[in-house]
């Protein structure tokens, strides 16, 4: 039997729902939101219209909803597919729209958060070493530890 695209994406989402406390999507009550989970999933897409698509559908959500699932992928270090995204920036109108062309997931979940929540902690969103991913990583749980409530 050939698994398809869709089926396999399905097929995770079901089990990470089943797994609740440790998946995508998951909000602070342990819920899972199935449509911020299949977002964060089109990330890894190797379509571009797809993932700029998930892009614009992540920061489109209120804060609360998304940077806990966000926060649950930062430490992902696998490869992106697609390494050029365009990120609208809703605070600064002098550069509405802003060009990224990050090369893993935490990369990209990076540039999400800071656009979501307006705080940085480190410019890894066009690449770095991962010595400084793994920095920027830190600086944001520590962030997390800090403001969680805030996002619940």
């Amino acid at each position: 039997m050939r698994w398809t695209d869709k089926a396999k994406r399905l097929l995770w989402i079901s089990v990470m729902t089943c797994l609740c406390g440790m998946s995508f999507g998951c909000k602070g009550d342990g819920k899972v939101n199935p449509y911020i989970a299949q977002r964060i999933w089109e990330l890894t897409s190797e379509d571009p219209v797809t993932v700029q698509a998930a892009i614009d559908f992540l920061l489109n959500q209120k804060p609360r909803n998304v940077v806990p699932a966000l926060m649950e992928n930062l430490d992902d270090m696998h490869p992106l597919a697609v390494r050029k995204v365009l990120i609208q920036d809703m605070r600064n109108s002098a550069a509405p729209v802003r060009r990224y062309e990050p090369e893993k997931v935490c990369d990209l979940i990076a540039a999400l958060l800071h656009h979501v929540t307006g705080v940085s902690h480190g410019t890894i969103y066009n690449g770095a070493s991962d010595t400084q991913r793994i920095k920027t990583i830190a600086a944001w749980q520590t962030w997390w530890s800090a403001n969680k409530q805030h996002y619940q």
